[in-house]
């Protein structure tokens, strides 16, 4: 499901020390996992079971966007989920 459907945005760390000083780019750590509407809560609780937090979802098409926020969370669910 995840392999399909799933995005993961790393920060691009040179882009940050040029232009960050600028607010320019503003670009963080951010996986946005697409499910389909019924299976969000099972997700989420997935992802709880692995201590990873996630924000708000919302919707794109007839699917529901699950989104990741933050460094920690990027890369607990890079190693928890994603590499097993």
């Amino acid at each position: 499901m995840y392999d399909n459907h799933g995005r993961i945005r790393k920060q691009i760390l040179k882009r940050k020390h040029t232009e960050g000083k600028l607010q320019t780019y503003k670009k963080g750590y951010e996986i946005r996992i697409t499910v389909k509407k019924e299976k969000v809560n099972d997700i989420i609780k997935a992802l709880k079971t692995q201590n990873i937090k996630n924000g708000n979802p919302y919707n794109k098409g007839s699917c529901k966007v699950i989104p990741i926020y933050g460094m920690n969370n990027t890369q607990r669910f890079i190693n928890e989920i994603v590499k097993s």
